[in-house]
């Protein structure tokens, strides 16, 4: 599921980044990777979307947090 569909408060892994290479190694250098857990702290389509990640808070515009596979474990 796209990670735009988790509820804040809620903890996901990423199993899928659906974004072009070059975009996609930024995330990966945020620790944004196949397998790494996620915190989701705010989900918000009319503002920012905020998750954490191995003790960071990311900020992530809402079409690419749509771009994020995610499930629960």
């Amino acid at each position: 599921m796209p990670l735009t569909k988790v509820n804040q408060g809620k903890k996901v892994f990423i199993v899928d980044i659906q974004i072009d290479t070059e975009f996609r190694k930024r995330l990966a250098d945020m620790g944004l990777i196949h397998g790494a857990g996620v915190d989701v702290i705010q989900n918000s389509s009319t503002g920012p979307f905020i998750i954490g990640i191995k003790g960071s808070r990311i900020m992530l515009d809402y079409q690419t947090a749509e771009k994020i596979i995610v499930e629960h474990k």
